[in-house]
């Protein structure tokens, strides 16, 4: 590297510092001096204080416009808000925090110029401050340096994104300045296909295989773009805590990262990025950086399945050599092996550029009708008048938003077909891969099972990769068979295991904006009564009130939140004694012992959401959730996603000598019916016996008389146990009389079970009562929404028989759950 490189390259990270300082993360909370505050860190670093042209766009992105703004036009006194009068507003659920956060936010410690020296000095150089290791430190930690910097509002005005996500967009932004513009075109990239790449498992290891694979090749693609432009330009998914981004810094650039997080660190042994990332580059850059990044995923690929290659003939090798347990290769097809490998992945990569005022609305015609566009510029104009800022790329960011989201779907949805005849053959026989995947069996792998029989997995190239991706990429991982997760049942009889699945209701709406609450929400009490103060600005407020928030801070705010989450589920499946396979944003796969994987379904969605208190441990740190938030040591860390976000769940129950592949089926048709005929908000179980009877149940979360019936039904299978009621005896409920009861079913139900009742047990009435209530309300609640239910199995609305069946069935598939087959 020249010296003018080695100059261009300490300039351009200097000007990312610069911009990720340009506000301190307490500025609301001291706006007289914050300019100070900010003076005091560039100082630090050696660099000019300084607001470039990227600030003022990467505002208009994440604000809505306000009059008043401009003090040259005089159109009227600009809208302040005190320190002792922020409102601090959830920003998912819409909800004003409470009195008791606002007061914690008011005392928290703002001063972190020696938490950055200390970076600073960890990072230093042979020639002074290392900028670009400093850079990347600082970003790693930046929500950390302050207490409760994720509920320190950037704009108390429209308090509904972090000061966190304002830094982040604007350092985004700053290798797109050119002169005194800034080119900045958003890109997505999406790797491909999911479902049938992880479901395609008959081992644990190859059901972690495939979600971890996905994740690997999506990071060298960011990974690409961070190194480049700084991982800020990573708009979704959000990069803090994640293992990967750690390694690249510390391994690959020789960063000290410091120990400043909250939180738990991720294992680098899970799944934890999706398959699809959304960033902001340069403009002219584009074709360059699209092409890195599908050339970083492809050589990456290429470069596991050549080190694949050399394993599997390492495995060949050692074919008969009395190996026990220990998997081996009987015969592997080399040559056709890479000719398979090049299937895989399909790479979907597209770009916009952020729309320019002048011809914005012309360029969303092109895309779309009613899309809102020119009464949206209307406003703007009307707010220009009235001392408004002028509109900049930043302002149309919905809008090349939609359309970038638009164009990557209408290329997803384009099949590209690459020429391919598979006539792989093994000792001269062609077979299909076990698993699927549409391709010849390349590889037989040979392994025995806990009975000692020799079992055989044919396999394609792909699946072949998945089998020994752990030993190819170095992961010390234990691979718990389905007999080890069964035997964590406690009971000899019971040889049940759970596949539990578990995802976001309706993450697409809030992905998109459309399930999130409407910007006047949002928006400070002063705000909106300065709207409504005249005639002019309530016809505008009409408008902008009932926008989206959809802007980069939202985006960036709903990926940080579900990593939150994300970071504590495997905390929450290892209480429950589970294997954690995935867990990336809202998705979560598990394997666990039957016994355990309801009320493990139940914590995590109430992690998810944060508005019912519970409790979770990791090593010697106790977090617990409540008011839709995170806390830990008396303070809330983070919001959570609220009590207008839900989670459904599918569990699959099946013995553990079940072809795995078969049960990860059951659980997404499980997660299906939750979601669909349920309604979500709902868990569903798919029990398959070792019979092979199925039964599908299930039931919402929650109803108005019953808060939490996974809890209830199981202390209703505890109650009966400890009461020595015969489960027999809820079948009584479906007596000839029954009919009589529709409307009053908690008649029978406190009826059968004051008949069911030993003598010995009547003594215990509180015992009894509790257990009634409980089955009164139970039974009634689920009964009820099972009157309503009519999908396409059924055609007709159920009758009272059926409906009551449903929650019966599903205490009875819990008891099996909890004591195992007794048939």
């Amino acid at each position: 590297m020249t010296d003018n490189q080695t100059d261009d390259k300490r300039e351009f990270w200097k000007a990312k510092l610069s911009a990720l300082f340009h506000d301190p993360l307490g500025k609301v909370l001291d706006v007289k001096n914050h300019e100070d505050k900010a003076q005091k860190i560039a100082a630090k670093l050696n660099i000019e204080y300084s607001r470039g042209p990227e600030d003022p766009i990467a505002s208009s992105m994440d604000r809505l416009p306000l009059p008043f703004e401009n003090p040259y036009k005089k159109a009227g006194e600009q809208i302040r808000i005190a320190p002792d009068e922020i409102e601090i507003i959830h920003p998912f659920s819409g909800k004003k925090l409470s009195d008791d956060i606002k007061s914690k936010l008011n005392n928290a410690n703002a001063d972190y110029v020696d938490l950055v020296s200390d970076l600073i000095d960890q990072n230093k150089g042979t020639d002074g401050i290392d900028y670009e290791k400093t850079y990347h430190a600082v970003w790693w930690n930046l929500p950390y340096l302050t207490d409760m910097a994720q509920f320190i509002p950037a704009d108390s005005r429209i308090p509904n994104h972090s000061i966190i996500d304002h830094l982040d967009t604007t350092a985004a932004l700053t290798p797109c300045v050119k002169g005194n513009d800034v080119e900045a075109s958003l890109i997505a990239v999406a790797i491909g296909p999911v479902q049938e790449l992880i479901a395609q498992a008959r081992k644990t290891r190859d059901l972690w295989a495939g979600s971890y694979l996905l994740s690997y090749l999506i990071y060298k693609a960011i990974e690409k773009v961070g190194l480049n432009y700084g991982f800020d330009a990573i708009i979704y998914p959000y990069l803090r805590g994640i293992p990967f981004v750690k390694d690249t810094l510390e391994k690959c650039l020789g960063v000290k990262m410091g120990n400043f997080c909250t939180l738990p660190p991720m294992s680098d042994k899970v799944a934890s990025l999706p398959n699809i990332f959304v960033a902001v580059v340069p403009t002219g850059n584009v074709d360059v950086i699209l092409s890195e990044c599908k050339e970083a995923v492809t050589s990456s690929w290429m470069e596991i399945c050549n080190d694949a290659c050399s394993e599997i003939i390492r495995q060949k090798d050692r074919a008969g050599q009395g190996l026990g347990r220990v998997q081996y290769v009987a015969d592997f097809n080399k040559d056709s092996f890479p000719h398979q490998a090049e299937i895989f992945p399909n790479i979907s990569a597209v770009s916009y550029p952020l729309l320019d005022p002048k011809n914005a609305v012309d360029e969303v015609k092109k895309f779309f009708t009613g899309s809102g566009a020119e009464e949206y510029q209307k406003v703007l104009d009307d707010i220009g008048k009235l001392g408004g800022y002028k509109p900049n790329k930043g302002t149309y960011y919905r809008y090349s938003y939609r359309i970038l989201t638009s164009k990557l779907a209408a290329v997803k949805k384009i099949r590209r077909f690459k020429p391919f005849c598979d006539d792989s053959s093994l000792s001269g026989i062609s077979q299909a891969d076990d698993f699927g995947g549409n391709v010849k069996a390349c590889t037989i792998f040979m392994e025995k099972d806990e009975q000692g029989d020799e079992k055989r997995d044919m396999l394609g190239a792909l699946n072949s990769v998945k089998r020994v991706l752990a030993t190819v990429l170095s992961k010390e991982i234990r691979y718990e068979s389905t007999l080890d997760v069964a035997h964590k049942n406690g009971s000899d009889k019971n040889d049940y295991i759970a596949i539990l699945l578990m995802d976001g209701d309706r993450m697409g709406e809030w992905v998109s904006g459309d399930k999130a609450p409407n910007l006047d929400v949002f928006t400070h009490s002063k705000v909106r009564d300065a709207f409504k103060a005249s005639r002019d600005l309530n016809k505008i407020w009409d408008v902008i009130s009932k926008l989206k928030p959809v802007q980069p801070s939202y985006h960036r705010g709903l990926s940080r939140t579900l990593s939150v989450f994300s970071s504590l589920v495997e905390a929450v499946i290892s209480e429950y004694d589970g294997m954690l396979v995935y867990c990336g944003g809202d998705d979560v796969m598990a394997l666990l012992p039957a016994v355990n994987a309801l009320e493990c379904a139940n914590k995590i969605r109430k992690l998810y959401s944060g508005n019912e208190k519970i409790e979770i441990k990791y090593g010697n740190k106790t977090y617990h959730t409540d008011q839709e938030a995170l806390w830990t040591k008396g303070k809330p860390i983070a919001p959570l996603m609220g009590s207008s976000a839900t989670m459904s769940a599918g569990i699959a129950v099946a013995h553990y000598k079940s072809p795995l592949q078969f049960a990860v089926k059951l659980a997404k048709e499980a997660e299906k019916h939750a979601k669909e005929v349920l309604g979500r908000n709902a868990f569903a179980i798919k029990l398959m016996r070792r019979s092979g009877q199925m039964v599908t149940v299930g039931s919402k979360w929650g109803y108005d008389d019953v808060n939490d019936t996974a809890q209830v039904a199981v202390d209703i299978i505890k109650g009966m146990t400890d009461l020595n009621i015969s489960h027999r005896s809820i079948y009584k409920l479906l007596c000839p009389d029954l009919p009589l009861f529709e409307e009053d079913i908690d008649k029978l139900t406190d009826y059968v079970i004051s008949r069911s009742i030993q003598a010995k047990e009547k003594d215990k009435a509180e015992e009894l009562g509790k257990l009634k209530e409980n089955l009164k309300r139970f039974i009634g609640a689920v009964f009820r929404q099972h009157k309503k239910i009519s999908s396409e199995d059924i055609k007709e609305m159920p009758d009272i028989e059926t409906a009551l069946k449903a929650p019966i069935d599903l205490l009875l598939t819990l008891r099996l759950m909890k004591r195992g087959d007794e048939r």
